[in-house]
């Protein structure tokens, strides 16, 4: 927690800058717009709050290699919810890391535990 509120508590000013340097909208024109804020932040919350406890309840091994989904979710909501187009090199990047997921979960429960390694 102590991380999080560091890094959110630093990177907010300089997000900030950047955006007004780059002439970003920085306060949202409609109700869709201020929807679209709020669903952010939920997710936001339950995103980062679902690693966090994660973290403290599962090997960190798990827990980071299944963090990569999570672009290859974004690239597929991205293309099922607003229309984007997906590249084949981008789907077979995500085919990839997918794979690799996989196959970490699986190598992750095939190891031995200290009870099968004592003879019986």
């Amino acid at each position: 927690m102590r991380v999080t509120f560091w890094a959110t508590l630093l990177g907010a000013p300089l997000l900030l800058i950047v955006s007004l340097a780059l002439g970003e909208d920085i306060v949202p024109a409609s109700a869709a717009g201020w929807g679209a804020c709020l669903a952010m932040g939920v997710m936001h919350v339950f995103g980062q709050g679902g690693v966090a406890w994660a973290l403290g309840r599962l090997p960190a091994s798990v827990t980071a290699v299944t963090i990569l989904v999570q672009p290859v979710v974004a690239g597929l909501l991205g293309w099922w919810v607003f229309g984007e187009t997906l590249t084949p090199i981008q789907a077979l990047g995500g085919a990839l890391v997918l794979g690799a997921v996989v196959l970490a979960q699986r190598s992750q429960r095939a190891k031995p535990t200290s009870a099968d390694a004592q003879p019986g």
